[in-house]
């Protein structure tokens, strides 16, 4: 008898549906709930964790950016290699550091920024011009 009534009750409600044209606007949607959600802001390309002025300076053009450090290979910045610009940085900064390192060609096998060494922020003069090259690997050298 409970699989008889069950067959029945789908078939009653094939009918209800297939007689009002194919759609379900038969069926009461006032107790309908949606899910609350806050709409989605603007795509910027950014994570939602960094702030506005980080946004900013990470769409500003190179030359209007203050750099604590400027790493230039022909002497004309503070430092010539990213090692030093990395060594010269203080200690656990409260304050963005800003590292802008000059067009060129940087072949420094191995880089570390230690765990001390906080809110150090690389910016290069842009892509093709700015390059970074390292043979730490185990094709060159074993670990």
């Amino acid at each position: 008898k409970d699989l008889s009534e069950l067959v029945s009750n789908c078939l009653a409600i094939y009918t209800a549906i297939t007689n009002q044209g194919n759609d379900f606007s038969g069926v009461p949607i006032h107790n309908r709930r949606l899910l609350e959600s806050e709409p989605e802001p603007e795509y910027t390309g950014f994570p939602k964790w960094l702030s506005k002025s980080d946004r900013e300076l990470l769409g500003a053009p190179t030359p209007t950016i203050q750099a604590d450090i400027v790493v230039a290979q022909d002497g004309s910045g503070t430092v010539t290699t990213i090692t030093d610009a990395i060594k010269k940085a203080p200690q656990n900064s409260g304050r963005r550091i800003i590292i802008l390192v000059k067009a060129g060609t940087y072949a420094e096998p191995n880089l570390k920024v230690g765990r001390r060494k906080t809110n150090l922020w690389f910016v290069g003069e842009g892509k093709g011009r700015t390059i970074i090259s390292g043979s730490k690997s185990v094709a060159h050298d074993k670990i």
